[in-house]
C-alpha cells in the first residue's frame, strides 16, 4: 500500500507511474570523509588538505545515485540560510572536481608533510559499513588516494550495528565521517558533529577535532537570536573549515523517496526538508 526509503532509482520513477503517489522527502543530514586526527599525521593540516584535494566528492555521489540519495553538499544543510549555493561550490578546490592544479598542489602539500610521493606513510585503516553505498564509496576513496597521491588503504568492513563502537573509540584511520540531524538549524547540529562537549569530544565529533576558536563560534551561535548575525557566524565557521578540513563533506542532505497507491489518503501532501521523527500523521486510510 505504502512503502518509504525507495531506493533512489525507483523513487525517481514513481512520480509516471499511474494509480501511484509519491513525495520526496529531504533529510537534513551530512555525509562526510574524514581522518582520526589523534593519529599523526593526520593531525598535520597538509595531509588533511592534501586528501580532501584529490577526493573527488561529486564521483561519490554519482557512484551511488541509485543506491543513496544524496543532495551534493557542504557542513552545513542544503536549502537553508546558512548553506552555500551548489553552484559556488562547484567552483572551489575541495568541493569541484579536481584539476590538474587541485593534484599538483594535493602532492606538494604531502610532500612538505614528509611524505613525497606517498613514500613512507602508513597503509590506511578504512573503517565502512556493511551497506552497498559504502562498499562502493570505501572502495572509490581507495582509489582516489591510491592513484593521486600514492597511498594504500586497506578496507575493513564492520557490521553496520557495531561500527559506532570503532567509530567512538577512534579506531580507524579514515572513514565516513559526517553528523546526523533533527532539526535543520545549524546550532543543533554543527556542535555535536565537530564540537566539543566538557572536556570530551561531542558524540557526532568521531574524527577528534578540536579547535578553540571554533568552539567559541558554536557557543555564540547557540544563544544569538538575529539571523543576519548568525549567518555571519556560520561564514567564520565555514572560513575556518576550509582551512583546517576536519571533514571532508560531500553531502549537504539526503533524499528520501516514498511511493503508495493513490487510494491511500492522508499521506503529507508534497515534497518536504526535515527528520522523518519530526512529522505526523493524524488521519491515514485506505478509501477502497
Amino acid at each position: 500500500d505504502w512503502g518509504m526509503w525507495l531506493d533512489p532509482k525507483t523513487g525517481r520513477s514513481m512520480p509516471g507511474r499511474t494509480g501511484f503517489g509519491s513525495l520526496k522527502q529531504t533529510i537534513p543530514v551530512i555525509a562526510a570523509w574524514g581522518v582520526q586526527q589523534e593519529r599523526p599525521p593526520f593531525n598535520d593540516v597538509r595531509v588533511r588538505m592534501a586528501f580532501n584535494l584529490v577526493i573527488d566528492k561529486q564521483a561519490l555521489v554519482d557512484a551511488t545515485a541509485d543506491i543513496k540519495g544524496h543532495n551534493f553538499g557542504e557542513w552545513f544543510v542544503n536549502g537553508t540560510p546558512y548553506a552555500l549555493p551548489t553552484a559556488q561550490l562547484l567552483t572551489m578546490p575541495g568541493f569541484r572536481r579536481p584539476t590538474a592544479e587541485d593534484y599538483t598542489n594535493a602532492k606538494k602539500l604531502l610532500a612538505d608533510a614528509g611524505f613525497p610521493n606517498g613514500q613512507g606513510f602508513k597503509v590506511l585503516d578504512i573503517l565502512t559499513r556493511e551497506t552497498p553505498d559504502m562498499r562502493v564509496k570505501s572502495a572509490a576513496v581507495q582509489a582516489m588516494l591510491k592513484e593521486n597521491l600514492n597511498i594504500d588503504g586497506k578496507i575493513r568492513i564492520v557490521d553496520a550495528s557495531a561500527i559506532a563502537d570503532d567509530q567512538l573509540k577512534g579506531n580507524f584511520d579514515i572513514g565516513e565521517a559526517g553528523y546526523g540531524i533533527n532539526l535543520t538549524d545549524p546550532s543543533s547540529y554543527i556542535g555535536i558533529g565537530l564540537g566539543m562537549c566538557g572536556a570530551g569530544f561531542c558524540p557526532g565529533n568521531i574524527v577528534r577535532w578540536n579547535h578553540p576558536e571554533f568552539n567559541k563560534l558554536i557557543q555564540q551561535l547557540g544563544i544569538e537570536p538575529d539571523e543576519q548575525k548568525r549567518i555571519q557566524i556560520v561564514n567564520k565557521m565555514r572560513d575556518i573549515l576550509l582551512v583546517e578540513v576536519p571533514v571532508w563533506p560531500f553531502s549537504g542532505g539526503e533524499y528520501v523517496y516514498w511511493g503508495w497507491q493513490k487510494y491511500v489518503k492522508g499521506v503529507p501532501p508534497g515534497d518536504f526538508t526535515g527528520s522523518y521523527e519530526l512529522h505526523k500523521w493524524d488521519y491515514v486510510w485506505l478509501d477502497k
